[in-house]
């Protein structure tokens, strides 16, 4: 990989760091301060709205120099950090307690939704096309390892430091991640006059960001079908806490060995894709094999946890790493068809449509558990692979 690329991949570890840092601090603060589940929850619906509405920034990402918004955002996050330790040092009335970090919080994660797919729009002009499967792998084999010590390391600083310190030190990742990007040398890329954005109204430029993914239907017949799996993923992910204390105990350990085998089964499957040649397997084969494995790979950990559990989450590792490889496949595919005039705003709208039906999944899978066995999202997830792994097979055929 070239400098500018590890340049990039640093920022984006150091970014994803500091995230973590202020969102689990400020969910902790609204759980040790106010001991409300339904204040705790506002967390949760900040975040989640936004990602559910980062395809109105599309026109922005395309617009805008890639490098300078990556950095004015990072910078407005280093900002919203500090002021968040300010504000923990200094008192403030009940209300401003809770409006306060939330409207930071807000900042943070519509800059963090900003610079992740500012990631796929520059990465197509730091290397070949021929390399993006590869380099896309190495980014994801970077997160998904992260992530499985992320969550506990913040939970760490978080206990042996008080909040303020926390952001502090959250405000000084940012502050090594904007420099990581100061250093990253891109091409500008020139605009002609059919190209001129000037006088283009920003929803007229939000419809052709939808238009031009709707002139790929290769695109759209694998978008629709993981937006249908995504709201079956919702559905068990959401249910999986309750899932591991039927199963297994009672202990937040049984759920997190689960998180652990479906990180590691990622990490794999990322890994994997580092030696995925596409001249040995069409496209479409590879994305049907993707689907049907990981449909089988589900339905082997909900089907075996009753009787060999250990059985069970090697159902789960195969089932996240044919995922992993799906995902990476499908985000190179989107840098390889779509001209990078338009691809933040294809991003944005591809994100926003696959986070739409996690939450409304969620909501559902906590409604069927209450009426019907934990394992029965598990399931429908399963069936849900090896249905749409078919369908798509019957479509290209």
């Amino acid at each position: 990989m070239n400098s500018n690329i590890i340049r990039l991949l640093t920022g984006r570890v150091l970014t994803n760091i500091s995230d973590s840092l202020v969102y689990v601090a400020v969910l902790w603060y609204f759980n040790e301060t106010f001991k409300s589940p339904v204040l705790a929850t506002l967390v949760f619906v900040v975040t989640t709205s936004i990602d559910l509405m980062s395809f109105i920034i599309g026109p922005l990402l395309d617009r805008t120099s890639s490098k300078f918004l990556l950095e004015l955002s990072t910078f407005i996050q280093v900002i919203a950090t500090l002021l968040l330790a300010i504000f923990f040092v200094s008192g403030s009335n009940f209300g401003l307690k809770i409006i306060v970090p939330l409207f930071l919080l807000m900042i943070v994660t519509i800059a963090s939704t900003i610079i992740y797919p500012l990631e796929s729009k520059m990465l197509p002009q730091l290397t070949s096309k021929n390399e993006l499967i590869k380099v896309n792998s190495v980014f994801q084999i970077t997160y998904k390892t992260l992530d499985i010590f992320l969550d506990a390391i913040a939970t760490i600083i978080i206990t042996y430091l008080n909040l303020s310190f926390t952001f502090v030190l959250s405000g000084l990742v940012f502050a090594a991640a904007f420099f990581c990007y100061r250093l990253i040398k891109i091409k500008k890329v020139s605009r002609n006059a059919s190209e001129n954005v000037d006088n283009t109204s920003y929803l007229a430029e939000l419809k052709i960001g939808w238009d031009e993914l709707k002139s790929h239907p290769d695109l759209l017949e694998l978008l629709l079908p993981l937006v249908v799996i995504n709201f079956f993923y919702g559905m068990s992910s959401a249910t999986l806490p309750r899932f591991a204390s039927h199963y297994l105990s009672n202990s937040a350990l049984s759920y997190g060995l689960l998180l652990t085998f479906d990180s590691v089964g990622a990490v794999v499957g990322a890994f994997g894709m580092q030696f995925f040649k596409k001249d040995n397997v069409s496209q479409y084969n590879f994305i049907f094999i993707t689907l049907i494995g990981a449909g089988i790979g589900q339905l082997i950990f909900a089907g075996a946890i009753s009787v060999v559990p250990l059985i069970s989450m090697i159902g789960l590792f195969l089932n996240s790493a044919f995922t992993s490889m799906l995902n990476i496949s499908f985000m190179s595919l989107v840098q390889i068809i779509i001209p990078n005039k338009t691809l933040g705003r294809v991003t944005t709208i591809n994100e926003s449509l696959l986070s739409l039906m996690i939450p409304i999944g969620s909501f559902v899978g906590g409604l069927l558990i209450t009426c019907l066995p934990v394992v029965v999202p598990q399931y429908l997830h399963a069936i849900a692979f090896i249905v749409i792994s078919f369908v798509y097979l019957f479509l290209k055929k």
